[in-house]
């Protein structure tokens, strides 16, 4: 039986897997072959370590002290678990809407009334997975826990096992477990529920894991947002963005540590508890982003984005590059598929990865980040570490070997799975190695005197150095006695950190030591006097607060940074002169610290000390005020949009419609007459369309007046004007959506009105215009508010046959919808007309006319016009019209196709428009068409797709249609993802039948130089690596461990070759139309 495709329930599973015994020699042998396949960096080597049938489908994995591998596992993804992409518009529409799980719930009942087992059949699973006899390979496997089934249940997406505890998400629960010796559960809880809001993209779950220096646990949840009651009784409610929680292990104390993430998979510290995450970008220009998480950061994504045209204000404004509206930029862009992440934490690697993190980039393997100081963040660079396999997640094991989990690199579910060790071979048998291990897994002993610690307290690795930490944590002031040895040497930096971590979790039981750790922020090094001020912070020493103070004005910028967030924490207004010398002295040149005074005013200079520092004279002071505003919502945030610097102005409008701050609302809309000339772009168009925005959304009647006023000006912008007149054609009729960020705001107390005479004659005036958006925005705003007076205007722009066909066509669909007058007329001309647009629409409006008559005029067409833009719509125009002449036409066509006959830019439009039809005689014909495919043909029933399609079109597919994300792995000339081979060019190189079957059957044929292949020669000897030259006599390999291989074809005994990454069922995404649109435009890429 084919194990990868089979696709098991979670019972069968179970079933199947609940055993403990070694793999199968063959199946350990294609195994240990997709090893050699990876390109390891220079220095490491790689060998499995686990495979199917001992776990499937591995999405994340964590390894206790012990070894003991936990493996979260998914059997929903993509088919209990749903992708908002691939639904349809009202899915879309209902699942934007939603703020509460239990509104999810309800949805999705609602849908599989009949059905709802089908939300239910599967279940994720953890499993356990050892080594029980020590040879390096795992050879026993036992389910640890499942029932992960509810109708709303996620993505088994993050786990984390610590001594004999196990924490594990899957939307919409955190859970805790804990586990005997023998690794059996013993308990199960769920800690608190609420997450994944939202349908959303899959794979957008909970995930992320991690335990801080602090002692809590950190996790993230996408996009699909959290509406959660944490235990204190406080809601927590971000339903339209991914955020980084964090809480007690035991699940109190549950808080929002940073927002606006898009799908932050996992989590890692690094050797100074600075938080990493790597977060995923659209198929737009935006990139992966590697982000330094930070309290209260804001890093502008917003769950809308990803749905509206150009992603919205994320890609159009460059919202995703940070340093606007307190939006923190990152240190890097890393993966093109970020998944798993963790800090290697000091052995067992060569040198040049102290202190780096390593990243799961899936489907393409694993890279190493590198930070450097920049301000008081980092800049990331980054080199491949491990590549060639599907990675989703990446941990350190108690042996110092890295462990990466494989699930293939097709997006499919591939039941299946593999964990592969990537190790220095040069380190496999040293001391410190076992020394690592040993501690890990036995912990401390009595024989480990002071000294003993202290040493351990610097360990080169980081694990031990927590252990050392947490030891003399519980030693009390035997333990304070090592700390302050380690922080009076000088030489072992991180064994002064960890003194400092240590002394600050002694404080909370034992206050009277705080004054140790204000004592340490006059250290020497500025590392050392950050930490003690993040950890004063940490604990809310109040009496901190002057010390802190006077470290804000510190000579280096983590300290000051860390020094205001710690400030931030205490929350004493008596600490707001040493935040306001911080920003000045700034001047917004380092984001980070901008983010840390504005973080500090949000929780220090409430109310009427917030609206004194408003006042402020320097304008870093005045924006920081005005962010912090942003923060709280302070209707008084109005006062800034007449500030004199444009970009304070500028993103206090962006605040009142963005968050929104309705109360501000008014103000803003007002401030649509009152914009000043001196405010260039890009600031004034943002001003302007929240200006506008926010008239359109109060929607009274002197809100109306102010747009119409505003386009009666002379001074104003094409885009604005255009942006204004869409305003009013959607007065009546507002969007749920709001227009400028997409997320769902219904307007509420909104009856509005449009006053069409006083619209006249500013329509009358647009519509004459030299600009062709403005003509085309008063088209449909004449269209939208049925403004019939105005149609001779529109029949003069139709008569114009300079004009371009765009508009005149544009006017000829309104006089359609306006039934005018002049219709009849226009259509007369248009049939006739040189343009081949304006005739096809003429086609379709001709028989709206006149249904009765249409058939033998339409019929005729077909043997008359050689343009096949006319011939598509005249097939199209057949398939609604409501009568048996259609019938008898279509019928006809059929035979013409049926005998070879029609041509091949038209069969889909006659395919489809018979299709429509529900006469007996045009469904006998079709399934005799159907019946000519050969059953041999995989292409057969698609090769209608092949020609005719609209390149336009295509390329809007190409760039925008995320649920196939073409743009998130290809590129054209460099610019898009890396996955896949870059396109350009392709339609020089191939034929459209090649395209077409790439599109459809990614495996078939892989673009040479993206082939993985394991080949098993006659000989018995075994090679794997990528093709580089495949002809008729000889296979050319570029093998990771035998470099350039030239294999004879009649030597070879088997060839398997890998998934490509690309996924199949593209036709169950896009329509045939769509495809033959997507194949044209990749034809004409030469």
């Amino acid at each position: 039986m084919n194990l990868s495709c089979l696709l098991l329930s979670a019972s069968v599973v179970a079933a199947c897997l609940s055993f403990s015994q070694p793999l199968s020699a063959q199946h350990g042998d294609i195994s240990t072959l997709s090893a050699k396949k990876l390109q390891p960096a220079e220095g490491i080597k790689v060998e499995l370590f686990a495979s199917d049938p001992l776990f499937f489908n591995p999405v994340a994995f964590s390894i206790d002290e012990k070894g003991r591998f936990f493996i979260s596992e998914t059997h929903r993804y993509k088919d209990s678990i749903f992708d908002i992409w691939a639904a349809t518009q009202d899915w879309k529409d209902a699942d934007a809407s939603f703020r509460t799980v239990e509104e999810r719930a309800a949805f999705l009942e609602k849908q599989f009334t009949t059905n709802r087992s089908f939300l239910t059949k599967d279940s994720e699973a953890i499993r356990l997975v050892e080594d029980r006899d020590g040879d390096g390979i795992a050879e026993t496997s036992s389910l640890f826990a499942d029932g992960f089934n509810k109708t709303t249940s996620g993505t088994a997406a993050g786990i984390l096992a610590r001594k004999g505890e196990l924490w594990f998400t899957s939307i919409p629960d955190l859970w805790k477990f804990s586990y005997s010796e023998d690794g059996k559960k013993s308990s199960r809880e769920v800690l608190h529920t609420g997450y994944g809001v939202h349908i959303g993209v899959s794979g957008h779950d909970l995930h992320g894991l991690a335990f801080g220096p602090d002692g809590k646990i950190y996790f993230s949840v996408g996009d699909r947002g959290a509406n959660v009651l944490n235990k204190e009784g406080e809601r927590l409610n971000v339903p339209d963005m991914g955020a980084v929680f964090r809480c007690n292990p035991d699940g109190t104390e549950l808080e929002i540590f940073a927002r606006g993430l898009r799908n932050p998979q996992e989590l890692a510290f690094d050797q100074f508890g600075n938080l990493w995450a790597h977060d995923n970008d659209t198929s737009g220009e935006d990139k992966s982003r590697v982000l330094h998480i930070v309290e209260g950061g804001d890093y502008g994504w917003r769950y809308s984005y990803q749905f509206m045209s150009g992603f919205g204000p994320w890609v159009q404004e460059k919202v995703w590059q940070g340093n606007i509206d307190d939006v923190l930029p990152p240190a890097g862009y890393g993966a093109q598929g970020p998944s798993g992440l963790a800090f290697y934490p000091g052995v067992g690697l060569p040198d040049k990865y102290t202190g780096a993190l390593l990243a799961a980039d899936f489907p393409n393997g694993v890279w190493a980040y590198f930070s450097k100081s920049d301000g008081a963040s980092y800049k990331i660079e980054r080199e491949k570490f491990l590549w060639g396999f599907g990675a989703t997640d990446v941990d350190i094991g108690p042996d110092c070997n890295v462990y990466v989990s494989d699930w293939g690199t097709s997006y499919r579910m591939p039941n299946a799975g593999r964990i592969y060790r990537v190790f220095d071979p040069a380190q496999t048998n040293s001391a410190i190695r076992a020394e690592v291990k040993n501690i890990l897994a036995e912990g401390f002993q009595p024989e480990h005197t002071p000294l003993h610690l202290l040493n351990f307290l610097g360990h080169a690795d980081q694990r031990v150095r927590f252990a050392a930490q947490s030891f003399l944590v519980g030693k009390g002031r035997d333990g304070l006695r090592v700390f302050s040895a380690a922080m009076k040497q000088t030489t072992n930096q991180l064994a002064r950190v960890h003194a400092v971590w240590g002394i600050a979790n002694l404080g909370s039981a034992s206050p009277a030591v705080f004054d140790t750790l204000i004592g340490i922020t006059g250290d020497a090094d500025p590392e050392i006097r950050a930490q003690a001020a993040q950890m004063l912070g940490q604990m809310r020493v109040a009496w901190s607060l002057d010390t802190l103070s006077k470290l804000t004005g510190d000579s280096q910028p983590r300290v000051r940074f860390h020094a205001a967030i710690a400030m931030a924490r205490i929350g004493q207004p008596a600490g707001l002169p040493a935040i306001i010398r911080l920003i000045q002295e700034n001047a917004d040149t380092d984001p980070f610290l901008t983010h840390a005074g504005v973080y500090a005013f949000q929780h220090i200079a409430k109310g009427d000390h917030l609206r004194e520092t408003a006042q402020h004279e320097n304008v870093s002071v005045r924006r920081a005020a005005m962010l912090a505003m942003r923060r709280l919502e302070m209707p008084e945030i109005a006062k800034f949009l007449n500030d004199t610097d444009s970009p304070i102005a500028t993103e206090a409008a962006r605040a009142i419609n963005d968050v929104p701050i309705n109360e501000a609302m008014p103000h803003l809309a007002e401030y649509l007459s009152l914009v000043p000339d001196t405010i260039q772009e890009p600031h004034r168009m943002q001003i302007l369309s929240r200006a506008i925005n926010a008239n359109y959304r109060l929607g009274r009647p002197e809100d109306f007046n102010r747009v119409l006023n505003y386009l009666n000006q002379t001074n104003t912008s094409e885009s604005a004007r255009v942006n204004a007149l869409d305003a009013l054609a959607d007065w009546e009729q507002p969007a749920a959506r709001d227009r400028i960020v997409g997320l769902w705001r219904p307007p509420t107390n909104r009856a509005a009105s449009a006053d069409r005479k006083a619209l006249l004659p500013l329509l009358n005036s647009a519509l004459q215009e030299s600009s062709e958006r403005t003509v085309a925005a008063a088209i449909r705003c004449v269209e939208k508010l049925n403004i019939r007076q105005l149609s001779p205007a529109l029949f003069e722009i139709f008569q114009q046959t300079n004009s371009p066909a765009d508009i005149r066509l544009q006017a000829l669909q309104c006089l359609a919808a306006l039934k005018a007058a002049e219709l009849n007329k226009s259509v007369a001309l248009a049939v006739s007309d040189p343009d081949a647009g304006l005739r096809a629409a003429a086609v379709k409006l001709s028989a709206q006319l006149n249904p009765n008559d249409a058939a033998p005029l339409l019929e005729k067409l077909l043997s008359t016009e050689k343009d096949i833009r006319i011939g598509q719509a005249v097939y199209a125009t057949l398939g609604e019209l409501p009568n048996a002449a259609a019938d008898e036409v279509l019928s006809r066509q059929l035979d013409r196709l049926l005998n070879g006959k029609i041509n091949a830019e038209l069969q889909l439009d006659l395919v489809e428009a018979a299709r429509k039809r529900t006469v007996a005689e045009v469904q006998e014909k079709l399934r005799r068409y159907e019946a000519t495919f050969s059953s041999s043909d995989s292409l057969a029933r698609f090769r209608v797709a092949l020609t005719g399609g609209d390149s336009e079109r295509g390329k809007k597919i190409f760039n925008e249609n995320e649920a196939v994300g073409c743009l998130r792995c290809h590129a054209i000339k460099g610019k898009g993802g890396i996955v896949g081979p870059d396109l350009a060019g392709i339609g020089k190189l191939n034929s459209r039948e090649f395209l077409l079957e790439s599109l459809l059957f990614p495996n078939k044929r892989i673009a040479s130089g993206y082939e993985n292949v394991i080949i098993k020669l006659k000989n018995g000897a075994a090679y794997a690596g990528l093709v580089k030259r495949d002809t008729e006599t000889e296979l050319v390999l570029e093998s990771p461990e035998d470099g350039t291989l030239t294999l004879s074809k009649a030597e070879i005994e088997k060839r398997d070759t890998s998934l490509s990454a690309m996924p199949d069922g593209l036709e169950s995404l896009l329509s045939k139309r769509e495809l033959r649109d997507l194949v044209e435009y990749l034809s004409k890429l030469k």
